[in-house]
């Protein structure tokens, strides 16, 4: 069954034509927009002669397309789709976009030609707090029995994992969560049962998608060793043992729109057990296989003798935790003030100028007048009486 209630969708677009030429779908995966050929408003019914693509140029039309239909898809973490954290929502963006081809252009360079002739922007929101799952198709809903991510359960437990905002783990994230890139995971496993159990990572990976068995991935945790890559932090216990507590730096895959998926194998042991599935560690000579009675009835307990496969739900790595208008905000403000200290800068430059230019025209009517003054001693005063006259 697929439920749709939660989430929502937004689209904008802009086009030369004012009619409904297309529809939109967003489902947990991907956005897929369907414009009616009919109705594009281009010079030429050809479609041929443009490109049409999403913001990665590479992500054009889809093999859904058909005579009546052209369809376009975009993956959450591909095809150029920004993501943007609102705070109790994620938004997915694209833009579809219609450009002549350049070979098809005007022979005479001097004419000015039209690249751009349609865009049909889409946007996808999904609430904080939803599942975002990715088996048997479209599955969103909002019920606080539902687990978020992947657990494992059995009659006695059930094995989890989550994601919490700090390393004090008192809060935990809700998915899709959204991570600054300068930040760190902060994940617990968690053992839900009455028994006297522990549990303890013995493989940890991530990956883009949900898929665990993906070819494109990260060690994180291995045979019970971390990656030093990230700097794995093995964080206090809590509630003896039931939650496993560690935290490493953030990273994210190329070509992904910061979308990761981190999958565990955690193996649950009894109390006070020393067997190797039961050490966390890189130091393997100090993990001694010393059996007990109770740890021999270990291997007769199908519960206890296998991993238990978890993940968190989706997690979103952004270069910036605010919003793009924030981001635009800060740019433009920045802008404001370069431009301020630049006409500042260009005004002090031009006071000193005129500054300098009245000093000197000042100079030279000073030299004019003091030449001026000794000539008139040195020869007299054309039509003043001579000493000789007065005589």
């Amino acid at each position: 069954m697929i439920c749709m209630s939660y989430l929502s969708i937004a689209v904008q677009a802009e086009s030369n034509t004012t009619k409904k030429d297309f529809s939109i779908e967003c489902d947990t995966e991907k956005m897929t927009i369907y414009i009616l050929k009919d109705e594009i408003s281009i010079p030429e019914s050809d479609l041929s002669k443009y490109n049409i693509s999403w913001n990665d140029p590479i992500c054009g039309p889809s093999e859904k397309s058909n005579e009546t239909y052209l369809v376009l898809e975009a993956g959450y973490s591909s095809c150029g789709t920004k993501v943007v954290d609102e705070g109790d929502h994620v938004v997915f963006k694209n833009k579809v976009s219609i450009n002549l081809n350049k070979t098809n252009g005007y022979q005479n360079d001097l004419l000015e030609r039209i690249d751009t002739f349609a865009t049909y922007s889409v946007e996808c929101n999904v609430p904080q707090g939803v599942n975002v799952t990715h088996e048997n198709g479209a599955n969103i809903t909002k019920s606080a029995d539902f687990v978020e991510g992947v657990s494992s359960s059995t009659d006695e437990f059930t094995v989890s994992m989550n994601l919490h905002k700090s390393s004090n783990f008192n809060e935990s994230l809700g998915y899709p969560a959204v991570i600054d890139r300068l930040g760190r995971f902060n994940l617990e496993l968690e053992i839900d049962t009455v028994a006297n159990l522990y549990i303890i990572p013995r493989d940890c990976h991530g990956t883009s998608t949900s898929d665990r068995d993906d070819v494109i991935r990260e060690a994180i945790v291995t045979d019970g060793c971390p990656n030093a890559d990230h700097v794995f932090k093995e964080e206090s216990t809590a509630d003896n043992g039931k939650k496993f507590r560690f935290s490493l730096n953030v990273f994210r895959f190329k070509n992904s729109n910061g979308m990761v998926y981190i999958h565990c194998s955690a193996h649950v042991c009894l109390e006070g057990s020393n067997t190797t599935e039961c050490q966390f560690g890189c130091d393997v000579n100090n993990r001694r296989r010393r059996r007990s009675v109770e740890e021999n009835a270990l291997t007769l307990n199908d519960d206890l003798s296998k991993d238990y496969d978890i993940r968190t739900g989706l997690i979103i790595i952004t270069e910036n935790s605010k919003s793009d208008d924030d981001s635009f905000q800060q740019d433009t403000q920045e802008s404001n003030n370069a431009q301020f200290f630049q006409t500042t800068t260009n005004i002090i430059l031009i006071a000193i100028i005129l500054v300098m230019l009245t000093f000197v025209c000042s100079l030279l009517v000073f030299i004019g007048l003091r030449r001026r003054r000794s000539g008139s001693k040195r020869y007299g005063v054309p039509g003043s009486p001579s000493k000789m006259e007065l005589n």
